[in-house]
């Protein structure tokens, strides 16, 4: 029997999309790979001040009335969105961080570098965090995997398709 890819999960919430939540899903089932690590962000997110967010609804009011029209037209009984706690279908050590955090990145101390090295990851599923930087980017064998939806030329930090 050939060897397990050895796979680390980047999460910022134990609830994560049922889309993701899907693909831990088949990789615990799966007989060529294997979740050996999760690294959960520790960070508190700021709060918004109120007119900043009421701003920033406006901007997206279009959108968000595309979604909720989207919703009463196709109603689907399983939405990709819903929330599943991961802690029901991983049960692997975890790793509790406070990354250091500059304007839209984070990066991880180098105290919490030693100990994620130790598990021998091949390759990190980023579910949670921002844009990475340093040495987590290098301590995988094939590196940090994120999915981005749509292209990042045209629509990046918005929706995609809109």
């Amino acid at each position: 029997m050939k060897k397990k890819l050895k796979i680390g999960i980047l999460i910022n919430n134990y609830s994560i999309p049922n889309w993701a939540f899907k693909t831990i899903e088949q990789i615990n089932n799966s007989y060529y790979s294997e979740i050996v690590l999760v690294v959960k962000n520790n960070s508190k997110n700021k709060k918004t001040p109120f007119f900043k967010k009421i701003n920033s609804k406006l901007k997206s009011i279009l959108y968000v009335l595309y979604r909720k029209l989207d919703r009463i037209m196709y109603k689907n009984k399983i939405s990709a969105f819903n929330l599943k706690d991961i802690r029901t279908i991983v049960k692997t050590p975890e790793i509790v961080i406070n990354p250091i955090q500059s304007k839209f990145r984070d990066s991880i101390p180098a105290e919490y570098i030693k100990s994620i090295k130790n598990y021998r990851v091949d390759i990190f599923l980023r579910l949670g965090f921002r844009i990475l930087t340093g040495d987590i980017l290098k301590i995988s064998n094939y590196g940090v995997w994120s999915f981005h939806h749509g292209d990042n030329d045209v629509n990046r930090g918005g929706p995609p398709g809109v």
